[in-house]
């Protein structure tokens, strides 16, 4: 079964789900242009206007797909600073040959400075979280350190951030609610949410991160056929 078919399965069930309410619905919110870099696995769209080699983008969340950084390095021209603390990312990183543009930093995003335990989902074999939803069914523990996005933002002396991409597996809901408190300047903002399907109660907490998504000045204007990956901006 080709891609197409498969986005078109995919975005009927969730109007199935939407409508039983066992998923998020929001529609479309700004009418831009959109770009989708990276594999189908690890890709992001984004509004590519004014977006140039001066641009400052941050990405949290590496795993071990970083095909949407290094598109954006080729697209763009771009300085990409890519954040995870987890070890199997680390390890990954330092064994790919990248381009001078990709600055990785071991560390991750939290809503405060520090070190936090993430947990290995006995569902996945590299995506760690600090989510406790998660944590109840984990199989392996390790510690690592975590920053604010204020404190990031300082110590790499970035006024504003162009494009802020975040997957940061569960832990979402919490730095979403953090971020008003900081009135910073971002452009884009791109977030996988990791609400379980008909799970009414991980659903509704997503629905209110979109709402504070909202409250900040952000517009979705791309949302994913699996209906996790969305996309925001400023307009």
């Amino acid at each position: 079964m080709n891609s197409a078919v498969k986005n078109v399965l995919r975005r009927v069930r969730r109007r199935v789900n939407q409508s039983l309410g066992r998923d998020v619905r929001v529609p479309v919110q700004s009418d831009c242009n959109r770009l989708f870099l990276g594999t189908e696995y690890g890709g992001w769209c984004i509004c590519p206007d004014r977006i140039n080699a001066n641009s400052v983008i941050y990405s949290f969340g590496v795993g071990q797909d970083i095909s949407w950084d290094l598109a954006m390095i080729e697209q763009f021209g771009v300085t990409i600073h890519a954040f995870d603390p987890t070890p199997k990312s680390i390890a990954w990183v330092q064994s790919q040959k990248l381009p001078p543009q990709f600055h990785f930093h071991e560390y991750g995003i939290a809503t405060f400075d520090g070190t936090a335990s993430f947990t290995l989902p006995e569902s996945s074999n590299v995506s760690f979280t600090m989510s406790e939803a998660e944590n109840r069914r984990s199989a392996e523990s390790v510690q690592g350190q975590v920053r604010k996005l204020s404190t990031s933002m300082a110590e790499l002396g970035h006024r504003r951030i162009d494009i802020l991409k975040m997957d940061i597996e569960g832990a979402e809901n919490g730095v979403i609610a953090d971020l008003p408190n900081w009135k910073l300047d971002i452009g884009q903002f791109l977030v996988e949410f990791h609400h379980v399907i008909g799970h009414r109660d991980q659903v509704r907490q997503t629905a209110q991160a979109i709402e504070t998504i909202n409250r900040m000045g952000f517009r979705m204007f791309f949302n994913s056929p699996v209906g996790k990956e969305f996309s925001f901006i400023r307009p």
